[in-house]
């Protein structure tokens, strides 16, 4: 097979997820986990990834776990939400075959807070995409 040059060119895609502390009490859960779950495509290759606190939460130790569900990665064990500031994930890049779910399980501590905020940040690729064409 004879190597060629790829001209096309892709912008880096982004799952971003606001929350706050009305999504991570427990009356909101479905078995433990927050509702709502953020999708990587069929193909994706996860790049890097955030919790971004922007709001404190309250509560004693408030913590929340990212793990991929389909593909039982574990990309964050307790993400602390207890300060301002960002958390990085542990990604390990690697194409999916059939795409992943992200689940965000809160600990009791963020279970029972009355403030705070976040956004959940995942940066990925999909293999084979182009967006434009390198002349």
């Amino acid at each position: 097979m004879a190597n060629t040059i790829n001209t096309g060119r892709q912008y880096t895609l982004v799952v971003e997820q606001p929350f706050d502390f009305q999504d991570l009490v427990t009356a909101n859960l479905s078995g433990g986990k927050v509702k709502f779950k953020p999708k990587l495509p069929q193909g994706a290759i996860p790049l890097r990834g955030q919790v971004v606190v922007l709001s404190a939460f309250n509560g004693t130790t408030p913590t929340l776990a990212v793990a991929g569900e389909t593909t039982s990665a574990t990309y964050a064990a307790a993400a602390s939400l207890a300060s301002v500031g960002s958390v990085a994930l542990t990604v390990t890049p690697s194409k999916l075959a059939s795409g992943d779910v992200i689940g965000l399980t809160p600990n009791a501590g963020a279970q029972t807070a009355t403030q705070g905020s976040g956004i959940l940040v995942m940066e990925y690729l999909i293999s084979g995409r182009g967006m434009e064409a390198q002349p």
